[in-house]
């Protein structure tokens, strides 16, 4: 599964943070985008994001993303 899939399925997530980590992990992944051509390279990527594996309500292993605070950088540049 490819990590837009997963932060779309983070999106649906009910707690609040996990929520809005995966917006702002997005709004990277869009911008990273934009810059690249319409690629993501994992260096800037992984300098921007952190992963961390949680179990969901299936039990199953899934990658959770959050901005990293360079990421949280990105973010506030973009908005101004």
């Amino acid at each position: 599964m490819k990590f837009t899939e997963e932060l779309r399925l983070q999106l649906k997530s009910e707690d609040a943070k996990v929520k809005q980590d995966a917006k702002d992990c997005l709004i990277i992944a869009n911008k990273l985008k934009e810059l690249d051509g319409g690629r993501i390279w994992s260096s800037k990527w992984s300098l921007l994001t952190s992963v961390r594996w949680v179990k969901d309500k299936d039990k199953e292993l899934v990658r959770q993303f959050k901005p990293t605070e360079i990421g949280k950088i990105f973010i506030k540049g973009l908005e101004n």
